[in-house]
């Protein structure tokens, strides 16, 4: 019994700490810029950024181009899917883009990559800037189920002990003569 209250109170420390770590995440946000050219004569597709590592936070987008192109946001599987000749499957994408301020969620932790189709015969130039922001849902989940299970434990246990030290003392009334 000693052990799993032990068990139950560092997961418990264990499930605050993350979830004040995840709070402290949240607070602060992660930029990056990407500047880029397209001339006449270069392929229509260009991968903006090499593919990057996100948790699920929101992604900010800040376009400033010289002239409107497609915006796709796309998974890492999904963009090595479609350079092998596949469909392209977006996250989100964004049609006919030249300046503007762009949100979206991001689903779940993992890679992903900015694909630009400007128009063929067409050059463009310019910049788009990427925030990441916001709480981590993963860990926000994570942390509050840590802690659900081991208030649940620790009460579990606490009855359990309860109910034994009553049938304890319900017996020793009962073997009275």
């Amino acid at each position: 019994m000693k052990k799993l209250t032990r068990l139950s109170l560092i997961l418990f420390v264990l499930g605050i700490s993350l979830l004040a770590v995840t709070l402290a995440r949240g607070n602060t946000s992660f930029r990056f810029t990407r500047i880029w050219m397209q001339g006449l004569g270069n392929p229509e597709w260009d991968v903006g950024f090499e593919p990057f590592f996100a948790p699920p936070r929101t992604l900010r987008m800040q376009v400033n181009l010289s002239s409107p192109v497609d915006i796709y946001v796309l998974r890492g599987d999904e963009l090595r899917l479609w350079s092998r000749g596949g469909a392209l499957k977006a996250l989100q994408a964004f049609y006919g883009v030249e300046k503007g301020i762009f949100t979206l969620q991001l689903p779940e932790r993992g890679e992903y990559t900015l694909l630009v189709h400007g128009p063929s015969n067409s050059s463009y130039a310019g910049k788009i800037d990427l925030t990441l922001y916001g709480i981590e849902s993963d860990l926000l989940s994570a942390s509050i189920s840590l802690s659900v299970v081991s208030v649940v434990l620790f009460f579990g246990i606490q009855i359990s002990s309860w109910r034994k030290r009553q049938n304890k003392t319900l017996t020793a009334i009962n073997a009275e003569p």
